[in-house]
């Protein structure tokens, strides 16, 4: 779970930005005991690096390269936080320079149904997005996923989300030289799904998400406190959704289709929208990937065949609950296979300046497997 609490001192707006001189500039320095040089010099933690100065970093150039927020080195070789002076120096974090975490916002439902999945924290005892530091050799989409998983039980391997911004965030550890950026993304759910407390996390819940303000309102109300650093994080979201005007699917072929935006090229024909000639439209299609050589018509494969249990569902009488199990899990398995043309990329990262949403690629080793919705007949086997 990510900390965000931002603590910037002594340090007035103005004189805020490393541009501007400030010569009686005398930060506090905030290392804790166990990172200071003399105590590595005979022990390192398991969880900070070894430098003990900013000097001692070996590879400021990948650094630099790999950046979520683009940061710069003084003369003196130490790295500057892109959000300027905090009134702190020194390292109470597990890196100098940046220190990469990533924070989840799940969503589910439309309009008037529309929810978010919270946590209550149990460091500070508030309602806040689930979240936490990017383990090495870890990329983002796995921490993601990763952190929502032990905090909430909700797992969502095979969701593709939307990332809403790469921000250095008010973390109360944050200081001039040593600092948190996050990677927020969003996850789209068409129902609510079980949520458990687990890790960080005392208690998970859904809660409305028509506003901020309704959000805060329902919280309120519940004897809770929503976490203020996470309001612009939460707002972004529903911006987001606001400009995607999100409306529930109207049929099968609609929702199989958001991820799979290029099976009609596949087949040469218009998305059918009957759920029976989409089911051929699939199997087509996986036999116009194999016979291409290109990976994903497994996949295609799999998404006909839940779509063939849906229908029979539906003709045995089921409850909708477990129809849409179904299909969801068949949007899925589209969304696995990247059904776009070889060689060429589903996306382009954008210019920042334009546009703050983007789809993140899978995390590794995700797959066809569980959609991260539980079976209809065992809602808490969520894992």
């Amino acid at each position: 779970m990510s900390e965000t609490t931002e603590t910037v001192g002594a340090v007035p707006a103005a004189l805020r930005d490393w541009s501007v001189s400030w010569p009686q500039y005398t930060p506090t320095d905030v290392t804790p005991p166990e990172l200071l040089p003399a105590a590595l010099a005979h022990h390192v933690p398991d969880w900070p690096e070894a430098a003990p100065t900013p000097a001692d970093v070996p590879d400021w150039d990948r650094r630099l390269a790999e950046a979520l927020v683009p940061f710069r080195i003084d003369w003196q070789g130490r790295p500057l936080n892109p959000r300027g002076r905090t009134g702190r120096c020194g390292r109470n974090l597990g890196k100098w320079a940046e220190n990469s975490a990533a924070d989840p916002i799940v969503v589910a439902g439309y309009g008037q149904e529309r929810r978010v999945l919270l946590i209550t924290r149990s460091d500070i005892g508030v309602e806040a997005i689930s979240g936490g530091m990017v383990d090495p050799g870890e990329t983002a989409p796995d921490t993601l996923v990763r952190e929502l998983r032990e905090e909430t039980g909700v797992d969502l391997r095979d969701r593709i989300p939307v990332i809403l911004g790469r921000d250095v965030v008010a973390d109360w550890r944050n200081t001039d030289h040593s600092w948190v950026a996050s990677t927020s993304a969003l996850f789209q759910l068409d129902a609510t799904v079980t949520a458990v407390g687990a890790d960080d996390a005392l208690d998970a819940n859904w809660w409305p998400f028509g506003s901020i303000e309704q959000l805060e309102t329902a919280i309120t109300a519940a004897g809770r406190t929503l976490y203020t650093a996470h309001r612009p994080l939460l707002q972004r979201a529903l911006d987001h959704l606001a400009r995607t005007a999100t409306t529930p699917p109207a049929s099968i072929a609609e929702l199989i289709a958001r991820p799979a935006t290029n099976l009609a090229s596949l087949t040469g024909e218009p998305l059918s929208e009957t759920g029976s000639d989409f089911i051929d439209q699939l199997r087509e299609a996986e036999e116009r990937l194999d016979g291409a050589g290109v990976q994903g018509g497994d996949d295609l494969g799999t998404a006909a065949g839940l779509l063939d249990q849906a229908l029979d569902v539906e003709l045995d009488g089921g409850t909708q609950l477990e129809q849409r199990v179904f299909v969801a899990r068949a949007a899925t398995c589209c969304a696995s296979s990247r059904t776009w043309p070889p060689n060429t990329e589903p996306w382009s990262d954008p210019d920042p300046a334009k546009t703050d949403a983007r789809p993140l690629s899978a995390p590794s080793g995700a797959g066809s497997g569980s959609s991260g919705l539980p079976s209809p007949h065992s809602q808490g086997d969520l894992v």
